[in-house]
């Protein structure tokens, strides 16, 4: 009687043991598929899927927000000049940076290389818009990688309000974002 209690004791805290372990696995592949390697910032096919959910729950509840998409210009001379550890170094400062800079409620993800947007809920307005980035850019100003030698990273912004858009779509507010973020470039090209 004894050895049967133990054997299927055994067998139970075996099992338990095992559904625990595939459990906390399982968990772990659920969120590396989400994020970015290098960085922890969201995956771009995430980031996509996540918005493409808030912009429809937007249009219906006549929610407000900004999306933003942020690239780092000079990241391919960091790359030549300092290395890539370094330009990997100066990613992962970057992505700090914002996420130090966002509220709980706002997301960023990598796009892919030195690209990375951000949802921000509740942001409709410029002026609001502008002194949120602003705060940003100097947070990134402060950029201190040794290896760098004091080099600044230039970062071009660009930005779509969604306000009150009827029909709005990722493709329309990701072009218009885009399309701000290039003007932003030459600005900072010039």
């Amino acid at each position: 009687y004894a050895w049967n209690t133990l054997t299927r004791l055994g067998f139970f805290l075996t099992i338990a043991f095992l559904l625990s372990r595939l459990l906390t696995v399982l968990e772990h592949e659920r969120e590396i598929a989400h994020k970015d390697y290098l960085t922890g910032a969201l995956n771009s096919l995430f980031f996509y899927n996540v918005l493409q959910m808030e912009i429809n729950r937007s249009l219906r509840y006549k929610n407000l927000f900004t999306i933003a998409y942020i690239d780092l210009d000079n990241i391919k001379t960091v790359n030549d000049e300092f290395g890539h550890a370094t330009g990997d170094e100066v990613l992962c400062f970057v992505v700090n940076q914002i996420k130090n800079s966002l509220r709980k409620v706002d997301v960023v993800a990598r796009l892919g290389g030195d690209e990375f947007a951000m949802y921000l809920p509740g942001m409709p307005d410029k002026a609001q818009a502008e002194s949120f980035f602003k705060r940003l850019f100097t947070q990134i100003d402060k950029i201190s990688i040794p290896e760098m030698q004091g080099e600044k990273i230039n970062v071009s912004l660009g930005a779509s309000l969604c306000s009150d858009k009827d029909g709005a779509t990722f493709d329309t507010l990701y072009h218009e974002a885009d399309a701000a973020m290039y003007e932003s470039k030459k600005i900072v090209g010039n």
